[in-house]
């Protein structure tokens, strides 16, 4: 018991223990047991899920038809409407959301309800063997056996046909920057013409500015 400076002893009743610092440990709970979904018991459960994701692929094929059939097929002249502006714009628009919307929505279908939840636990260490770079190589594998994309064909074709038709509208709206240049940037304005040379000339006047 110690005193404070004016001779009283000290009552504080605070006790310094061992440890008191240190960071309090816990254990690790794991991995929490995995819950099978009904796709993964179900056969024809999986086999909706299979045509749900060709379907919402298929939704994108058909928005990017929409585009294309509005962006060629409308064709806006000095003489259009604003309703017929307003039809195309607006065909644009949805046929753009449905094509990306399809292959997103699609994605994540996919994954959600057929591709393997279960979760997997490893300790990060550098590659440096060979036996390393062929374990890499099986867990590659394994990914592209897990998607099932070999096994499911209507999925592969849908998604081979939604990622091959979602350029088309960009490049489509490329096309429409400008008309192309050709030859026309190879010469210059102050090339001859009828083999006269052309003069530096003051405006409005279009006298010749000497040099």
């Amino acid at each position: 018991m110690g005193n404070h400076s004016d001779g009283s002893p000290n009552h504080s009743g605070t006790v310094a223990t061992a440890g008191q610092n240190e960071v309090e440990k816990f254990q690790d709970p794991g991995i929490p047991p995995h819950r099978l979904r009904l796709a993964d018991t179900d056969p024809k459960a999986a086999k909706r899920a299979e045509r749900q994701v060709a379907l919402l692929f298929g939704v994108s094929v058909v928005g990017t038809l929409i585009f294309l059939v509005a962006y060629f097929a409308i064709d806006l002249g000095a003489d259009t409407s604003i309703a017929t502006i307003r039809l195309q714009n607006a065909l644009l628009g949805l046929g753009t959301a449905f094509a990306m919307l399809g292959i997103g929505t699609g994605i994540v279908h996919w994954a959600k309800a057929l591709m393997p939840d279960h979760e997997v636990s490893e300790e990060r260490h550098p590659i440096r063997t060979e036996e390393d770079r062929l374990a890499a190589v099986r867990i590659v594998d394994d990914i592209v056996e897990e998607t099932g994309i070999k096994r499911r064909p209507l999925i592969r074709n849908t998604l081979l046909g939604a990622v091959a038709l979602a350029p088309l509208p960009a490049i489509a709206v490329f096309g429409d920057l400008g008309p192309r240049p050709d030859q026309t940037l190879a010469h210059t304005m102050w090339a001859p013409q009828d083999g006269k040379l052309k003069r530096l000339t003051r405006d409005p006047d279009g006298t010749p500015i000497k040099a």
